[in-house]
């Protein structure tokens, strides 16, 4: 079997389609059999934006229904980001909060348009690296959505002007997530928003 050129020239073309199937597949794992992602969760603070520039700061609003269109006023937004120096809230007490929707269903939420960050140096960027998938992430915003009687949904947003939207090496990148930043009218920040919508349990 020929070797791959360059400094992958170690690993066989089976051995790249194997890594790469089993990346793919581990993504969807996660939904079918491993523990409440909330049993993975830290500190709840409000998210600050200490030390952040200015020009990130971005209103990020919209609503929560269920799937006939009936807007849920019980929701709850569990949001979460990494702050410009790829860091998260269990690296720093940082950019995370739960936020309750109002009696119309909305929500809305001050933090940071988002920025591409890579995975920390460490056993899983090797494995990319040995795969050769970069190891960026786009940039990208976390939310769990909440309510009583709902199934609850935890997914990423994405912003639709990354140029790392097709290369993401965890495949968590769908159009139907992909939203748009738009200036604020005094030229000071960003705002975007998003609907949710919920089904109910059985």
């Amino acid at each position: 079997m020929p070797a791959l050129a360059g400094r992958h020239a170690t690993h066989s073309h089976r051995t790249l389609d194997i890594g790469r199937h089993a990346l793919r597949y581990t993504w969807s794992f996660p939904p079918q059999g491993c523990p409440d992602p909330r049993q993975w969760r830290f500190c709840r603070n409000p998210p600050r934006l200490d030390g952040e520039v200015e020009e990130n700061s971005t209103l990020f609003s919209g609503y929560v229904s269920d799937t006939d269109g009936t807007r849920i006023n019980c929701a709850t937004i569990d949001f979460w980001q990494n702050g410009l120096d790829g860091h998260y809230s269990t690296q720093k007490d940082i950019l995370r909060g739960c936020f309750p929707t109002d009696h119309e269903g909305r929500y809305l939420i001050r933090c940071l348009r988002p920025t591409a960050y890579p995975i920390p140096d460490g056993p899983v960027r090797k494995i990319l690296s040995s795969l050769d998938r970069t190891f960026l992430r786009p940039a990208h915003l976390h939310v769990e959505v909440s309510a009583p009687g709902h199934r609850s949904m935890i997914t990423q947003l994405f912003d639709m002007e990354d140029e790392n939207l097709g290369k993401d090496p965890v495949f968590a990148v769908r159009e139907e997530l992909l939203v748009k930043f738009v200036p604020m009218t005094d030229g000071k920040g960003w705002r975007t928003d998003y609907g949710f919508v919920l089904e109910r349990s059985s």
